[in-house]
């Protein structure tokens, strides 16, 4: 079978929809520890991240973002909100205290009135959602083009770094020309920087 976009979104999201909580808990924090060794040289960064939707069963960006948080502590974290009616996002600052809203997809953002927003050309590394990725760093999402479009506004320097489950595939068949691709893919196994 290929591996078009549609197939690998039809093949994971049905892998995840049988993975058990503790299971989801054990893998993200295994990605959490080699996610921190990748981190190491970029202590004081501004890390971007999906704040991960627990009915998706995606890796968990919270767990993730307290275990990083608490051994590199100078990392501002900053999460994003969907603008209502559009396929763009705004960014906030997050930890443990902002307040959170859930949106019409069951999403968790920022409540924009007490958070504190963050242009995009202040990013410094992007933890980007995804289902799964190629060794060319090429990822497929859920398919909105939210992420596409982010992408495309930050720095050319900013690092895209994918947090999977799965290992990359060999190569995704029907990747787009406005597809940007990651330079690095966290498992809970390892680490790859992309393209390999």
């Amino acid at each position: 079978m290929p591996y078009t976009k549609r197939n690998i979104r039809t093949q994971v999201l049905k892998k995840r929809s049988q993975m058990r909580l503790a299971e989801r808990e054990t893998l993200s924090h295994k990605i959490a520890n080699n996610l921190m060794d990748r981190l190491l040289p970029s202590p004081a960064a501004i890390i971007h991240s999906f704040i991960s939707h627990d009915l998706r069963q995606e890796v968990d960006t919270v767990l993730i973002q307290r275990i990083v948080g608490s051994k590199l502590p100078n990392l501002r974290w900053v999460a994003p909100r969907i603008i209502p009616g559009t396929r763009r996002m705004e960014h906030f600052y997050w930890n443990d205290s902002t307040t959170l809203h859930t949106n019409k997809w069951g999403i968790q953002e920022p409540d924009p009135l007490l958070a504190t927003r963050v242009e995009i050309l202040d990013i410094d590394i992007v933890l980007v959602p995804l289902l799964a990725c190629d060794r060319r760093g090429h990822r497929v999402g859920y398919g909105g083009g939210f992420y596409d479009r982010f992408l495309a506004e930050c720095r050319p320097e900013v690092q895209r770094i994918g947090l999977s489950f799965e290992q990359p595939l060999d190569e995704i068949t029907d990747v787009s020309a406005w597809d940007i691709p990651l330079h690095a893919c966290i498992t809970p196994e390892k680490s790859f920087t992309l393209p390999y």
